[in-house]
C-alpha cells in the first residue's frame, strides 16, 4: 500500500480501543472509555453497538478501521501493537500477497522497493515472471524493471532463462541503491 502513512494513535489509545488476535490478524472493539466520545450518551450507544465485534471494513482491498474520524489500515495497527514500534517511512508488506491476511506472521516492515518487488504478477502476465515478456517483432525475450517510477530496460535475450537471470540480477542491483 503506497503513499504516506498516517501517524497512528498512541499505544494507550489503541489498547483502549481493541482486543487483538495476532494469529488471525483481527481487531475486536472493546468497550471504550467515555473520553473517546463527545458525551456519555454517544459512548453508551456506540459501545452497545460495537463492543465485542470485529473492527474494520474492506476498502481498496484492505481492512481499514476508523478511529476518531480517521481511517487507518488494520495491518499497520496490528504491526504497531505487536512490535510496539513502527517507522512511518516504511511500509507493511503482506508476505503471501493476500491483503486480507493480517496475521502477524504475514506482516513485515519493508522499504517501498521491497514491497513493490513482492507484488503478485498482473493478470495479463503470461510468462509467470515479473518484468519478462516476449517481444513479437524482435522475437526475443525482453527484461525490464521499475526503478524511481521509471521502467528500466535490462536487455533482449534469445533464451527465457537468461532474461530471468538478468532480471533477478537487476533486482539485486536496484535494491542496493
Amino acid at each position: 500500500m503506497g503513499g504516506i502513512a498516517k501517524i497512528l494513535p498512541d499505544m494507550q489509545t489503541l489498547r483502549e480501543c481493541f482486543d487483538v488476535n495476532y494469529q488471525k490478524g483481527i481487531l475486536t472493539w472493546k468497550v471504550r472509555p467515555i473520553s473517546h466520545f463527545v458525551n456519555a450518551s454517544t459512548a453508551k450507544k456506540i459501545n452497545a453497538k460495537c463492543a465485542g465485534k470485529k473492527a474494520g471494513s474492506m476498502s481498496e482491498g484492505y481492512y481499514k478501521v476508523k478511529i476518531f474520524g480517521i481511517m487507518y489500515p488494520v495491518h499497520r495497527i496490528l504491526y504497531y501493537m505487536y512490535h510496539n514500534t513502527i517507522d512511518i517511512n516504511l511500509e507493511i508488506d503482506h508476505i503471501n500477497h493476500n491483503k486480507q491476511d493480517n496475521s502477524i506472521s504475514n506482516l513485515r516492515l519493508v522499504t517501498s522497493l521491497v514491497n513493490n518487488n513482492n507484488k503478485q504478477n498482473y493478470n495479463n502476465n503470461t510468462t509467470g515472471t515479473r518484468g519478462i515478456y516476449w517481444h513479437k517483432v524482435n522475437k526475443k525475450w525482453q527484461a525490464s524493471i521499475g526503478h524511481n517510477k521509471k521502467n528500466v530496460f535490462i536487455g533482449s535475450f534469445n533464451n527465457f532463462d537468461d532474461a530471468v537471470k538478468a532480471r533477478k540480477y537487476a533486482e539485486l542491483q536496484y535494491s542496493l541503491i
